[in-house]
């Protein structure tokens, strides 16, 4: 007999009821994996300011009317300057990891709409195997400070 799937699991077609329930099976998701997503989307009350009929309002647990989660390696580096300042670091390695989660009014739910679930590239742990590529990339982008500003700094 087969398992049944888990409450809540992260796959493709799968609903919550609310946000928070969404939140809580991405987190433990994110844990499991070891893969970090940053996470774009509109939201319930921007959605409902230009539906006229309330009836057709979206419920404000939904939090967002489409919310995008991507692997923060995803897509390719394109540099947009003119080369002047050369070797900006980037996270984006052609990764294409994503998940979109949309509010469905007829199912009165969240929807998982779309899963990528393969990464092009190796789960990074701070030791172990791919310990190399988190030195590489992850190492090096944590050792260059956020901003080019230099308050508090002692030289």
């Amino acid at each position: 007999m087969a398992a049944a799937p888990a409450e809540h699991a992260i796959v493709l077609g799968a609903t919550f009821p609310d946000y928070l329930s969404f939140e809580k099976a991405f987190h433990e998701y994110c844990e499991k994996t070891g893969y970090v997503f940053s996470k774009d989307g509109k939201t319930v009350e921007s959605a409902n300011r230009k539906i006229r009929n309330p009836a057709l309002h979206f419920k404000p647990e939904f939090r967002y009317q489409v919310i995008t989660f991507q692997c923060k390696h995803f897509g390719d580096y394109a540099s947009k300057g003119k080369g002047i300042r050369k070797f900006q670091i980037s996270n984006k390695i052609g990764c294409k990891a994503s998940l979109r989660l949309s509010a469905d009014r007829q199912k009165n739910c969240l929807e998982i709409r779309h899963f990528e679930d393969e990464h092009s590239h190796p789960f990074v742990t701070e030791f172990g195997e791919p310990f190399f590529f988190t030195l590489c990339l992850v190492g090096l982008y944590n050792c260059v400070p956020v901003s080019r500003s230099c308050k508090g700094w002692q030289l």
